[in-house]
């Protein structure tokens, strides 16, 4: 198993440490193997010889075309190095079979990644061990004999496996260094087929080198036609787990969800693709601090330690031009590798959210599960498409709630005063008969300012208004207060409910509203008895009334109140607001206060319509003073 596919890092101290005891331990072995080898220093069986320089391509080529087996969350890698490897066994001198192996093995490393020099060695260490190890137990079964019976390639057959098997152990033993908790047990399920099945070809090969090998060409053909269509076949596999991602990112993000949701459901998906154990969204707004999502084990407190360190150069490509940044365990850039320690991460991937504007935010995701693999390219393109699937349904979510804020907006100055920001008629004409509706019983309190015009002729309309405000914020706290609750709907408020009047604990439905001019409306739900409406109106009434500063001018606000009961004086909202309107217009005959409707005032005033020339009745014959 090449070391080179393992983790490759900056690793802690201590680990540090188990790698260079690993190095020295292994290279110890290797040569105490060597000079320990039984027989000759010849090949092993009687046939043709394979030098250093005809087997280091044929293993170099070999360990290169590797592919990848997908089992469970983890890949393993598999090539046909055990080919060479076996064919070297046999027919190779030993000096010459362990040149071949460790030229093919640099060359590889060389070309596929680059490692830190310590792991380097410990990756050569570790090839030369195997082949030594190999070596040494083919020649100790096979003894003397130089033909190719079932014993000597039987010997070499498991001499291989073991070898293979020992390497998979030091990998194991390495990856654990780096801090990741992976199972020895499908490390040696894997290696144990693989390596069973490539050394049983080996094993035909070698056959037919000595007994035919013009056959070797027709075997080579099924060989590597057989490798190409499984190369092929974990390439298509693997794109479509993309397109099944994919599909699960389009069914997350086609669902009616807000863009935290949406985004919180591509960050699990991203973290179940690319096979991350974390995965974070940090989301860039003008002005104000970036907002964080997350999936897995790094939390919002994790990101703050970070999110403020973010390598300059390398990150402005991803908040500038739009590239995804990779962080493999091998990186070698030291503000990377800084970062990568900030972060807590053995690697990671950096990619953009692109929004209408530019960048509308960064996506990490960190730790690959497992440990034998890093992040690559490969993962990294297919990063990159989810993500701009991703900031395309995310800016359209936006959209979305930005239409939805427009329209709710729209409602709100639709149903409310916005001098007062009080709802107003038409929404307390709303309320008042859906407490009609529900059968409940409550009052209709109609509040008129009285000398209102006087204010506005003497000290401009500006006073007014602000006349205005001042009483509509009495009323609010009044109501809230008598009810116990908390009023809703003050200017300028966009909170509670569509109504945004007052909750109380006489009724859910207490409301406060401007009806127009200096009238205004008060609706208390849930008082079956009239007195305790009328207690609340006398209370509401005082707490309304007394002196108010304009910004100079100090004013004496005096108001009438008129009081409606349901169901006792009306069934219905015209009724309720009409019989009001009366009792308001006693009120300011008795020089103010609250007063509840009297059904004479009814009578008198229907009397009055009929007869022409006949004045209105004495509880309504005064003119109205509203300005």
């Amino acid at each position: 198993m090449e070391l080179a596919r393992s983790p490759s890092g900056c690793g802690t101290r201590p680990g540090l440490v188990v790698r260079t005891l690993l190095t020295v331990l292994l290279t110890t072995s290797a040569v105490l193997l060597l000079v320990h080898l039984p027989g000759s220093y010849g090949q092993v069986v009687t046939g043709p010889t394979l030098t250093w320089w005809v087997l280091t391509p044929a293993a170099a080529v070999a360990s290169y075309l590797d592919f990848h087996v997908q089992v469970g969350s983890q890949r393993y890698p598999i090539s046909l190095s055990e080919i060479p490897f076996l064919l070297g066994l046999l027919f190779a001198p030993p000096g010459q079979f362990l040149l071949a192996v460790l030229v093919a093995e640099c060359l590889v490393l060389v070309v596929r990644s680059r490692q830190p020099l310590s792991l380097t060695l410990l990756s050569l260490a570790l090839f030369a061990t195997e082949v030594c190890l190999a070596t040494f137990l083919v020649r100790q079964v096979a003894g003397g004999t130089r033909a190719l019976n079932p014993v000597v390639w039987g010997s070499a057959l498991g001499g291989t496996v073991l070898a293979i098997l020992f390497g998979t152990v030091v990998v194991w033993l390495v990856v654990r260094s780096f801090g990741v908790r992976t199972d020895l047990r499908p490390f040696l399920v894997v290696a144990t087929v693989t390596a069973m099945c490539n050394a049983s070809l080996a094993v035909i090969a070698a056959v037919l080198l000595v007994e035919q090998a013009p056959a070797l060409v027709p075997l080579l053909l099924v060989v590597t036609a057989l490798f190409v269509a499984y190369r092929g076949y974990t390439g298509m596999t693997k794109r479509y787990r993309g397109w099944e991602a994919l599909f699960r990112i389009t069914q997350v993000t086609g669902m009616p969800r807000s863009p935290d949701a949406i985004l919180g459901g591509v960050l699990d998906e991203a973290r179940k693709l690319l096979r991350a154990e974390s995965a974070v969204a940090v989301l860039l707004a003008d002005g104000r601090s970036p907002s964080v999502l997350t999936s897995g084990q790094m939390t919002a407190d994790d990101v703050t330690r970070w999110q403020d360190a973010l390598p300059g150069e390398s990150f402005r490509r991803v908040l500038v031009d739009g590239e995804t940044l990779v962080l493999p365990r091998a990186v070698r850039d030291p503000l990377a590798r800084e970062f990568l320690g900030l972060v807590g991460a053995r690697d990671c991937m950096v990619a953009p959210i692109a929004g209408v504007s530019g960048v509308a935010g960064l996506v990490l995701v960190a730790d690959r599960v497992g440990g034998l693999n890093s992040f690559e390219g490969h993962d990294a393109e297919l990063f990159t498409a989810l993500l701009a699937h991703a900031g395309m349904t995310l800016e359209n979510g936006r959209l979305v709630e930005q239409l939805h804020a427009e329209v709710s907006a729209r409602e709100y100055e639709a149903l409310h005063d916005p001098l007062t920001g009080l709802p107003n008629r038409t929404l307390f004409n709303r309320t008042v008969e859906a407490a009609l509706d529900g059968g409940e019983h409550g009052a209709v309190l109609l509040v008129d300012l009285d000398r209102f015009k006087e204010v506005n002729d003497t000290f401009g309309h500006q006073a007014g208004d602000r006349l205005l405000q001042v009483v509509a914020r009495r009323l609010r706290a009044a109501v809230a207060r008598a009810g116990g609750a908390t009023s809703g709907g003050g200017a300028g408020s966009r909170g509670g409910s569509a109504g945004g009047g007052a909750t109380s604990g006489g009724g859910a439905g207490d409301l406060v509203a401007r009806l127009g001019g200096d009238e205004f409306a008060v609706l208390l739900t849930g008082h079956e008895d009239a007195a305790e409406a009328m207690r609340r109106a006398v209370e509401l009434h005082g707490d309304l009334t007394g002196s108010a500063v304009l910004s100079g001018p100090v004013v004496e606000v005096g108001a009438s109140i008129g009081v409606a009961v349901f169901p006792g004086d009306g069934l219905d909202l015209d009724t309720l607001l009409r019989r009001a309107d009366l009792a308001m217009y006693a009120a300011k005959r008795g020089r103010g206060g609250a007063v509840r409707f009297e059904p004479r005032w009814e009578a008198a005033e229907r009397r009055s319509a009929e007869t022409p020339g006949v004045r209105r009745p004495a509880a309504v014959q005064e003119s109205d003073p509203r300005g």
